[in-house]
């Protein structure tokens, strides 16, 4: 009987070493996954705020190739953008524009066009002049992937809240040729 009393323990001391095993290896495989997890998240978040970007410049370039969205009287001076998911055929007219003295330089800046997925697109339209004196068109186009109204002034724009995952991507498009 003595010598099984000097036995005892040994079991425990076994499990106790094998369930610390299993669980270390279940925290690294948890913390492993919940990185993938983020990093899936962000990509995703990624290509929605691409393609807002995309479909801003397209919308934008539409408008101003087929002047269906553009006042024609008054081109390039009074960009209006017509491009709606909800095809109302509603305007985006410019909320700012600038004019530079002495050079040929007009841009504006206009409201968020909301998109189906919850994300918008902020478009900003310059007419200049390059550097050989060919008119030029430039689009810039901001996507992202989380927008949201603001309370404040009633208006669509990205959600820039402490606790959002807004991602922003950015579009350029560039081309010259008469207005």
């Amino acid at each position: 009987m003595r010598y099984a009393s000097q036995q005892r323990g040994y079991t425990l001391l076994f499990a106790v070493l094998t369930a610390s095993l299993v669980l270390g290896v279940a925290v690294f495989i948890t913390n492993i996954s919940r990185k993938q997890y983020i990093l899936a998240s962000t990509a995703r978040d990624s290509t929605f705020a691409i393609y807002a970007a995309d479909s801003g410049i397209e919308c934008a370039a539409l408008a101003v190739n087929d002047g269906n969205g553009i006042a024609s009287t008054s081109y390039p001076n009074n960009a209006t953008i017509h491009c709606s998911t909800d095809n109302s055929g509603s305007g985006f007219a410019p909320l700012a524009s600038s004019y530079v003295t002495g050079l040929y330089y007009n841009r504006w800046s206009y409201p968020a066009i909301p998109l189906d997925n919850g994300g918008c697109a902020v478009i900003m339209l310059t007419f200049n002049l390059n550097s050989k004196g060919i008119p030029e068109t430039i689009i810039d186009s901001s996507g992202y992937n989380v927008c949201k109204v603001d309370p404040g002034n009633g208006k669509l724009g990205p959600d820039t809240s402490a606790n959002s995952q807004a991602v922003e991507r950015a579009l350029e498009l560039i081309y010259g040729g008469v207005w």
